[in-house]
This record gives C-alpha cells, structure tokens and sequence, in this order.
C-alpha cells in the first residue's frame, strides 16, 4: 500500500483528499502545516506528497525547496495544489519544482490518475538508477568492532578507518548489544572469546532480533581449529577469519560480506518493486473498471432520476443545488448542466424561494420533514424537503421534491364548488319538499280530532299522517347523511336517561306495532341507565333500530327490545373513562323474528344506501340511510353498534353499546326526552302574525288557529308583515323564513329594533346552520316543516304561557 503525505491548511481541503486517496487503496497522513510536515517526515516514510502552496506557517514552495536540497526527501514525487502558471516566476531551479501542478478545485478521478502515473515513472527511475560494483567506502558506513583485547581493537579500527568506515568500538558482548540498541551498523567484527557473554552467544542474540539479524557478522579467533569454526557457524556468523590473518585479507572479506548484503538488499529491493507495479498495475486496472461502473451506474442514476416526474434535488446546507434531475431543471427553465451550482433561492420564483428559504432552516434544526403548499402564477406547487444523513450522522443537506398539484388543487376547489352546490340543492329540495307537506300535514291532525268520522275515515286519515312523516323521515335521512359526512354535526351532551328515552321510542312505535299484530317487549334489568348523551340523536338512533325491527318482521312477529349494562368498552372514551382499561357500557339489544340477514350482507348491512337486495328495497321501501346514521351517531357518541343474524327467516340483532356517565352531585338535571312537552292545556286567544307566501299553507294555518280561538293577520312577504306591525299590536309571530322579498331572518332581526316579539320560525330548512341563524336572529322556536297542528299548538302554548 503507497503511502501520501496531505499537507494543506484547510480541514475540508485535507478531508476530501483523505478520502480520494484511501477510496484508491493509499494510506494517507494529514498535516495542517509545514511544522507538522517536517516533524512527520523525519520519523516515517512516504512514497509521494500532495503539498498546498499556501500553508498557514510557511510558503509551500519554501518548503518544497527546502526538501529537494535533503538528500533523505529530495526524491519523494510531490504533487503541488496550484497551478504551474500561479508559480512559474517563482521557480528558478526546475530541479526545485514540483512532479505534478494540480489546479483547484480538482477533479477526483484525474488526481488519481495523475497519482499513480507519477508513482510508476518514479519507481522506473529507481530501478534503472546505475548500480557500484562494490560500495563505496563513506563515512555513511558503519563498522561494530567488538573484542576485549584493547591493543586489537585499537589496530582493528585502525585499518577501518583508513578504509573511510565509520567505527564503533565495545570491549564486551554486553556493550555491543548497547551499542546496536542506540542505531543500527552496517556490520560487525566480533571476537569469538571473550569473558562474560562470549562472540558465539552474542551472535545468537543478534541473530535471533529481527531488526538485527540481517547485519552481516564475521567471527574473529585466535582459535585457528574446527571446532571454532564450527562454533561460529552455528551461532549464526556469516563468516571466519582468524586474527593471524593479514588485515588485507580482513578487509577484503568485510567488502565481500557488505557487497552481498548490499546485492540481496537490492534484490529484495528490486522483487518488491516489481511486486509494487503488479500490484500498481492491478490497482490501476481495478480503480479504471470501478470509474467506468461508477459511470455506468452513475448514469442508470440519473436516467432513473430523470424518470420521476416531480421535481428533485439535493441541496448543501448552503442551499446551493449539488444534484437535480431534469424536471426540476424544466421547472426553473433551465438546462440540467446550468442549474447544478445554483443557490435554490435565487433559482425558484419569488415566491417558492421565499418558501424555500424558511422550510430549511427547519430543517436542518429538527432534521424532520417539512412540507408547504403555495402558489406562484397561476400554478400550485407543493414542497417535501428530507434531511440527507451520511453513515457517519453528519448532515450534508437536504432533498427537495417540488410537485407540480395545480391539477389536484383545481380537482379539490371544483369539488368544493360542487359539495357547496351539493348542500344548497338538498336544502333548497328540502325546503321545496316539505312546503306542500305542511297543509296537509296539517289538516290530516285537525281532520284526525273531528270525533264524527268513521273509523274507517280514521285510519285512512291515520295512513296519510303516516306516510307524510315517513316522507318527512326521509328527507331528514338524506340531510342527516350530509351532515354527519361532512362533520357538521354538533351533539348537545347532557346526563339523559336511557330507559327513558328508549320507552319513548318505543310509545311512537306502538301505534305501527299494532298495524301489524307484533308484539313489543320491553326486558330492562334493575338500576340506573344514565349517560351524556344528545337525547334527540339517541332517541333517533332507537327509534330507526325499532322501525327497522318492525319494518322487517311479519305479521304476528316478536320484537324483543333488552337494555343492561355492559363491560365492553367503547370505542372512543369519555373524559371521565380516560385512563382505564375498560369502562361500564349501557347495552340495547332490540332482537326480531323477521326475515334475517344473509352471512354476505352482513358487513355491508350499515353502508349508506345498502340493504340486503334489491328484492327487500322492492317490497318494503326506504333508502336504506337508518342504520348507516345510526352508526355514524353512535360513533360521534363514544360507542359500538353490530349486527347479528343466523340468516334469511331467522331474525336478525342489533347491539348498540354507549359509556355510562359517572355523574358526580353537582351534575346538571337529566334531560327531558325530546318531544314530551309540559305545557298549559290551554291559552287563551292571541293576536298572531303569520307569514307565509305558500298559499295552501298560509289559508289551512289561517284556518286551524282561527278554530283555536286566536285572532290571525296574514301576510305573504316580509314588506307587508313589517307594515302590519306598524298599524298593530301582535302577541306572536310565526314566519316562514324563504319569503319573496327576503328571509325571515331579516324580518326579525327589522321587528326585534322596536318591538320585543315572540316568534317561532316555520320554515322547509332544517339544517342546524338553519336553526342556529334563526336562533340567533331572535326567533324562540324554529320548526322544520312539515309540523302537525298538535306540535304546532304546543310550541305556542309554551311560548305564550303566562310565568309561574
């Protein structure tokens, strides 16, 4: 593995070039400044140096200079961060130069390539460098002469030193060991007899280091016999020669030991170098085919990334465009190649860069999403903005996904103008439905109190009545369906009895039970049923559960209506169940003997507008809307419903499960079940103002009140009902609120400045907007129409009745 020496102030600088040259397979140091640099240089070694010309402490080329005159760094190949031409009067000895000029900013792959090129045309010069025949004698050679003879080693040294060796003298095995642990030696003169450690086991323990064993060590003896030689030998000496020899011979076999290990160092010099350009060689190849993958992949990249239809890029924390992919560069109408580079803010429209210049930020502080939608022209975008972490968890920026939604915000403005259309076509159907209902309504219940009818008569007039208020059902099902879709349901919670209100279903339901000859029970265990409920919903809730068990059940058939507390708990917890695990459940089973549900249309059974086929839909009637409100009320109330059936002729259950209120000491009265009034049985005569502009309603009302003893002024829009109170004093106003020249509403609101009136709204909208703005208009009552003479009279008696 090469090794790179990075020498560059800048920590981003030295940090990209880290990993440009580790990702190539080189070992690479850091240093920041020419002090480090020196300091680095003289305790390891380095096979090439990437060196900034301008470094915090010193000049780059200072430096430069002042390696290539060390013999020790004067051929390390250097790769100078500039370019040649920032520095050409600079340089007066091109020795003094720089290898390689490399220009910033630089291009990762052709740094390397540039790299690798240097390193094997310095390694060829190596090796085709001119070799001595035999070393020369510098002082750079280092002699280790050891024997306990003083005279010897004086005229061994001697006859080195004229030789130009550089000598080292011990009188002892254990000095020479000190004196190899202070440096290495080229080689070494050792006496085989000595006192204390002897030449042949200091050589054994040179030999047996591995930092020493390669110095070649020639045995000297006074002992010219075998064994000696044996001896030396086997302690690892390279080679013997006895002290009788002339010096000459000495010398000339200390040249022979220093040229063979000078020829088996640069053997071993030459092998790793052909080893190193293999290597190189494969490094090169295998670094060439990795940039053509990363080119291929980079490009199936970008063609995917071209593919997606939304806008996308990548962006620093700068905010400046690292990556886009060619619909976002068609947003900004721009080419790809120009739009790299670009600060996002200044690139976008004004108003998208004014969106983009507060999303990240948020970013980058919370690390989470951000979103937007806006405007710019007459086009919606929309903004996804992700941080981007790297392995390390450092946050180099963000992506941004702009899309395009002006489809979609034109789609969702469109159907808000239709659901908008939608709401005022069922009010205004509503209105004009329930209008004509109104007379009839009316004259059927003042006919129904003629005791000189037949029964016959009776039950016929009985009949209307019914299917005017089935009408009327069905018109406030199709209403109640819109409503609660579109969340405009607003239920008034108070502590209601259930048993209450569930036998006052069942009292309604009574005179239809009897139409078909069924029998109704009622099966209550013993305790109390309280819950916060709106008591108006929950008795509509029960009174569909039982029309639908009576609708459904043949003649002579049993409904089974039981009510008792549970442990299932509901599905959306009261305040006072927060908390608990589970929570006490008021249950209503209301349990029939009609035609049962199909197992398959049992999951469907509460759907809007689903019943079981269009056979049941053919033969009994409806909609279908009963259950699939019901449902939805139950649910805005905290609570389940289900159905149970064994199939078709077996009857079917159904199961609603509300939470019990735990009412505390000072919670307020139980609410009064809808529809039962407390009022005086009778008033006497009032002067009442009706307004009405449908004619048939305007004359039966005009009528029955009339009968009721009232005395009655008419008028059909609101001008002439403002100039009657003008010319005369009224007890009540009944209005109906669509009126030719107005509403009912300003009507009231034009009375309320000068006269403190009592009024009821009579009007075919029913919606709770209706009754909130005729609430708040002035009026004490509103009632949707069609209303019978019965209700009517009622809401008049407790209007008018005088204070207790």
């Amino acid at each position: 593995m090469y090794g790179v020496l990075i020498i560059d102030g800048s920590l981003t600088v030295r940090m990209d070039l880290k990993e440009v040259f580790e990702s190539a397979g080189y070992a690479a140091t850091l240093c920041e400044s020419a002090a480090a640099a020196r300091r680095t240089v003289a305790n390891a070694a380095f096979d090439l140096v990437v060196l900034d010309v301008l470094l915090p402490d010193c000049d780059g080329m200072d430096l430069l200079k002042e390696w290539r005159g060390n013999r020790a760094t004067k051929t390390i190949p250097v790769m100078l961060l500039a370019s040649e031409q920032e520095i050409r009067e600079r340089i007066t000895d091109p020795a003094a130069g720089p290898d390689v000029y490399v220009g910033k900013p630089y291009d990762r792959a052709q740094l390397i390539a540039q790299a690798g090129q240097l390193l094997q045309k310095h390694r060829a010069s190596v090796l085709t460098s001119p070799d001595d025949a035999e070393p020369r004698p510098t002082g750079l050679v280092k002699i280790l002469a050891v024997d306990d003879s003083p005279t010897y080693l004086h005229a061994l040294a001697t006859q080195l030193r004229l030789d130009g060796y550089e000598v080292f003298l011990a009188h002892s095995g254990e000095e020479a060991l000190l004196q190899l642990a202070q440096g290495p030696v080229d080689g070494i003169l050792l006496d085989l007899l000595m006192p204390g450690l002897s030449g042949d086991q200091t050589c054994r323990k040179i030999k047996a280091s591995a930092a020493w064993r390669g110095i070649p060590v020639m045995m000297l003896t006074a002992r010219e016999d075998r064994e000696a030689m044996i001896l030396s030998f086997n302690a690892g000496a390279d080679d013997y020669i006895a002290k009788s020899s002339e010096f000459e011979v000495l010398r000339a076999r200390l040249r022979a030991q220093l040229r063979r290990k000078q020829f088996e160092n640069e053997n071993g010099r030459i092998r790793e170098l052909l080893y190193r350009q293999e290597v190189d060689a494969l490094a090169t190849r295998a670094h060439q085919e990795a940039q053509e993958t990363h080119r291929i992949l980079a490009q199936q990249w970008q063609e995917t990334f071209d593919a997606i239809s939304d806008g996308v890029c990548l962006i620093d924390p700068s905010q400046r465009i690292l990556r886009a992919n060619k619909a976002f560069a068609d947003l900004l109408a721009k080419p790809l190649e120009q739009v790299i580079g670009l600060s996002l803010q200044e690139s976008l429209p004004s108003d998208l860069g004014e969106i983009a210049r507060t999303i990240f930020p948020r970013l980058l502080q919370t690390r989470q999403r951000q979103t937007a939608e806006m405007p710019a022209g007459d086009r919606w975008y929309r903004f996804n903005a992700d941080p981007v972490e790297t392995t390390r968890g450092a946050a180099p920026g963000g992506v941004l996904i702009l899309s395009d939604i002006t489809e979609r915000k034109q789609a969702e403005q469109a159907l808000a103008a239709a659901n908008q259309a939608k709401d005022h076509f069922l009010a205004m159907l509503s209105h004009e439905l329930r209008t004509p209902l109104t007379p009839v309504l009316m004259s059927v219940s003042a006919l129904q109190t003629d005791q000189a009818l037949s029964e016959d008569l009776r039950d016929d007039l009985e009949m209307i009545r019914r299917n005017i208020e089935l009408e009327a059902r069905l018109i406030d099902d199709l209403l109640d369906l819109t409503r609660i879709e579109r969340n405009k349901v607003d239920l008034d919670l108070q502590a209601v009895d259930m048993l209450q209100i569930l036998q006052h279903a069942a009292h309604i339901c009574m005179p239809d039970v009897k139409a078909k000859g069924q029998t109704l029970t009622l099966d209550v265990q013993e305790g109390s049923y309280l819950l916060r409920a709106d008591a108006a919903r929950l008795q509509q809730i029960l009174w569909n559960l039982l029309k639908n068990a009576i609708k459904f059940t043949p003649t002579g058939g049993t409904i089974t209506v039981k009510c008792f507390k549970t442990q299932q708990p509901a599905t959306l917890p009261t305040p006072q169940d927060a908390g608990q695990p589970e929570s006490i459940g008021v249950a209503v089973e209301v349990h029939d003997t009609g035609m049962g549900i199909e197992a398959k249309a049992l999951p469907r059974i509460f759907d809007a507008f689903e019943q079981a086929d269009r056979s049941v839909t053919r033969r009994f009637g409806g909609l279908g809307l009963g259950l699939a409100i019901s449902k939805k009320l139950v649910e805005l109330h905290g609570g389940t419903i289900s159905a149970e059936s064994e199939g078709n002729g077996k009857g079917a259950t159904f199961r609603v499960v509300l939470p019990a209120a735990a009412l505390a000491g000072n919670d307020p009265a139980i609410a009064a079940t809808p529809t039962i009034e407390s009022a005086p049985t009778s008033t006497k005569g009032l002067r009442i103002l009706l307004v009405e502009d449908h004619l048939d309603t305007l004359r039966i009302m005009t009528r029955l009140l009339t009968r009721q003893g009232h005395q009655v002024e008419t008028a059909a829009n609101v001008a002439a009902a403002i100039s009657l109170t003008q010319r005369m004093e009224f007890d009540l106003l009944i209005s109906d609120l669509g009126l030719p020249d107005g509403s009912g509403l300003d009507l009231m609101r034009e009375i309320r400045k000068t006269l403190p009136l009592k009024a009821i709204a009579l009007s075919g909208f029913g919606m709770e907007e209706d009754v909130r703005k005729s609430k708040e208009a002035g009026f004490m009552e509103h009632l949707t129409k069609p209303v019978d003479l019965k209700k009517l009279q009622d809401v008049i008696r407790r209007l008018t009745a005088p204070a207790a």
